[in-house]
């Protein structure tokens, strides 16, 4: 409990100090902006808070959690993947697929 609660809050305090100034002023930006900002931050943060919920219990009720860190990989393999082909990211595109590969190699060592 204590560990996580200093590591989330005791590196934004850091970072935070080292950028006050330029943190004020995207502040300043958000609430000039305050309504789509408040739609895209429900949209990221939801999403996230549903992936962990979902991984926790995957992880507690799964008989094999390997097969949990094989799809959790994949997830991960995908998204870049529709990154590429939907949104046309092709910078890197070779370290894209050497990292996509060794995640999938890594979730196969893993698993067995």
């Amino acid at each position: 409990g204590t560990y996580l609660l200093v590591t989330y809050f005791g590196s934004t305090l850091i970072v935070g100090l080292f950028y006050f100034k330029t943190i004020l002023k995207d502040i300043n930006i958000l609430v000039k902006n305050l309504g789509n900002v408040l739609i895209i931050t429900l949209f990221t943060s939801g999403s996230s808070v549903l992936y962990f919920t979902f991984s926790y219990f995957a992880y507690q009720k799964a008989p094999n959690r390997g097969v949990v860190v094989l799809l959790l990989t994949s997830q991960v393999i995908l998204s870049v993947l529709f990154g590429v082909i939907f949104l046309k990211e092709r910078d890197n595109l070779k370290q894209k697929i050497a990292a996509g590969t060794l995640a999938f190699l890594a979730s196969l060592l893993i698993k067995s």
